[in-house]
């Protein structure tokens, strides 16, 4: 194998050195894999040629390509030499009641052959590579020294069981024509029934001036050409509307607006059970031209329509006449002959529309399928209550039912404005911070359509109540008054639980609670739906306003101030809190001290003369109810 490359590179190079062999001719490719069972796989690729700007020698020195086999290292594991089938000349050119231009033509290599190849780990590429590029092409930079890359990577069949990779189903247009509207099927099919799903892509550069037919192509990783100014993925021809694709049919849509050549990159993926598996790239040049016409018919309407009232934008040229059939089965009302009707559908679903567009000589019909379906059904969360700042989980649903290959741009924003900070607002779930009562919109938008929608949740903030309290006491003979004052912030109200002592909703309660025990005081402040506690335990002082053991002897003759009075209280106030009654051995009151004062001084009613020496009776009654009665002695010196 090493002796024949050697060889070809030598006959290459004998008919006139590189630059004869530098691809100019080459306008266009793609490579694809047929999964044949084992370790077999057939593959196919197609290279498109410039036959009328190529020269016949250029176009043969291409019957012969190199296909190499690299791992995901990067490691080359094989390469072969595949004969070319054709050429075949493409008259596609996308456009009815056309004058044929007589300076165009594009051919068609195809490349098959079948391969043994132990799968590696994790899959391989399949490659080719050729330089240069038609130094004519407007939308990259030094396109005469910027060469292609075309490949496929083929998945690990030990882990998607098997797999074939989408093959375009028809060849791409001969030309465009300046300033006229078109609309060509970049559809693939797929052998695995997979779905699949159209974009655009920046084609790959490749191979080198030096060395334009690399045999085997050089390894990964492959880098994409570089834009000229004014141009890029989202406008690789400078028009308005950019150039695109339906996502979901793969017709590409563009109206050229400058003449020239143009590289274009389109690329379909398939996914199984919603994961990718696998994508093919087709890499061709557009030839904007001018053209000579009849009439063209041509509509487009959303790409994604969430509405069943479609409006249809009429882009045919030179046509005066015009007949819309909108595609509704069994209905024979679904017609207009308007330039741009309005349709309203009975159902979301998929119609075929056609439109045919005629002048006096010619009529042109096109027909493409307009896809409705509902718009996307945001579910939220209830509204959130929060007691004070906190981070709050955005959680939202999307209805399952919404197709998986529509891509949502979800934007998170709040009123007022920075009452919220968000995790990542470009998602349809992500916490948020919230420091005060916010409105939190959810805005999803599907890109080129009519399926905007939004929802929005309520997050409200309260302010977090700080409860605090301040006390007094009052106490009396065998209790004490407890007067609370409620010094709470940030509240609504409050309530008050007193262990002993029952329930207040009032701000400044009263108990009442023994001497020298203790009370557990639990105060809840409240605002809206929060509320804190605090609580304390206090201890009330103990106050002895009877003395205790009761004296029982005093000596009021004496007069020396030591010990001349009977009495019982600790306290100035003492007599508020009993009645001490005094008694001699015959039963007459002698003291009463509700009346005579809180010391008896051994005088009958605190008057008159002293009495005598000798043992006398008490009786006690503390707040009204008998305490205890005794004796005392009054001594004589």
């Amino acid at each position: 194998m090493k002796k024949y490359h050697s060889l070809l590179f030598f006959l290459l190079g004998a008919m006139g050195g590189s630059h004869w062999l530098r691809a100019t001719h080459i306008a266009g490719g793609d490579i694809t894999y047929k999964y044949l069972g084992g370790n077999n796989y057939e593959i196919t690729v197609r290279i498109f040629f410039d036959c009328y700007n190529g020269s016949s020698s250029a176009i043969s020195s291409d019957m012969t390509i190199s296909v190499g086999f690299f791992d995901n290292s990067n490691n080359l594991i094989s390469s072969v030499f595949i004969n070319g089938q054709g050429p075949d000349t493409i008259t596609n050119v996308s456009y009815p009641c056309i004058v044929p231009p007589t300076d165009f033509c594009i051919m068609k290599y195809v490349y098959v052959t079948v391969v043994n190849i132990p799968a590696p780990p994790g899959g391989f590429k399949a490659v080719f590579q050729r330089c240069c590029r038609n130094n004519a092409i407007l939308n990259i930079v030094d396109p005469g020294n910027t060469g292609a890359t075309f490949f496929t990577q083929v998945p690990d069949m030990n882990q998607v069981t098997t797999n074939s990779s989408p093959v375009f189903n028809s060849d791409p247009p001969v030309y465009l024509c300046l300033n006229k509207p078109i609309q060509h099927d970049f559809s693939a099919s797929d052998d695995d029934g997979d779905s699949l799903v159209y974009e655009l892509f920046t084609p790959y550069n490749g191979a080198s001036a030096a060395a334009p037919q690399p045999q085997p192509p050089n390894p990964p990783p492959y880098y994409p050409i570089t834009w000229a100014g004014g141009y890029s993925q989202a406008d690789m021809m400078g028009t308005n509307p950019p150039l695109s694709i339906n996502p979901h049919t793969g017709i590409l849509t563009v109206t050229p607006t400058t003449l020239g050549v143009f590289v274009v990159g389109v690329v379909v993926k398939e996914y199984r059970n919603g994961i990718l598996i696998g994508e093919t790239k087709r890499d061709y040049q557009f030839n904007v031209i001018n053209c000579t016409f009849s009439a063209v018919a041509a509509f487009a309407t959303p790409q994604v329509n969430c509405s069943k009232k479609v409006q249809f934008q009429n882009n045919s040229q030179s046509a005066t006449h015009y007949f819309w059939d909108f595609g509704v089965v069994n209905s024979t009302t679904d017609t207009s002959t308007l330039f741009q009707p309005t349709f309203e559908y009975p159902d979301f679903g998929t119609y075929q529309v056609m439109l045919v567009a005629a002048d006096s000589i010619c009529s042109d019909t096109i027909t493409s399928s307009v896809s409705l379906i509902p718009k996307p059904k945001l579910t939220p969360q209830m509204d959130t209550i929060l007691c004070g700042p906190d981070t709050v989980d955005i959680t939202t649903l999307l209805d399952p039912a919404w197709p998986s290959n529509i891509p949502i741009h979800y934007q998170w924003t709040s009123i007022p404005q920075g009452g919220a900070l968000f995790g990542a607002p470009q998602n349809l779930n992500t916490p948020a911070y919230v420091t005060q009562s916010v409105t939190l919109t959810l805005s999803a938008s599907v890109p080129n359509s009519q399926c905007d929608t939004s929802i929005s949740r309520n997050i409200i903030v309260y302010p977090v109540p700080d409860p605090s309290f301040t006390h007094e006491e009052y106490p009396g003979c065998l209790s004490a008054l407890i007067r609370f004052q409620n010094t709470s912030t940030s509240a609504q109200s409050v309530s008050w639980k007193f262990t002993p002592g029952g329930t207040s909703t009032e701000d400044n309660p009263e108990i009442t609670v023994d001497l020298g025990s203790s009370v557990f005081v639990e105060l809840t402040a409240t605002y809206g739906p929060c509320s804190v506690k605090d609580t304390a335990t206090l201890q009330v002082q103990e106050q002895k306003p009877i003395k205790d053991p009761v004296p029982n002897v005093f000596s009021p003759y004496t007069e020396d101030n030591l010990n001349d009075c009977f009495d019982i209280s600790t306290s100035p106030e003492g007599n508020k809190c009993f009645d001490l009654l005094v008694f001699n051995r015959w039963g007459q009151m002698i003291f009463d001290s509700k009346y005579d004062g809180i010391c008896w001084n051994g005088k009958l009613r605190n008057k008159g003369s002293l009495v005598r020496p000798g043992v006398y009776f008490y009786i006690l009654y503390v707040n009204g109810e008998k305490k205890e009665g005794g004796t005392v002695t009054v001594v004589s010196p």
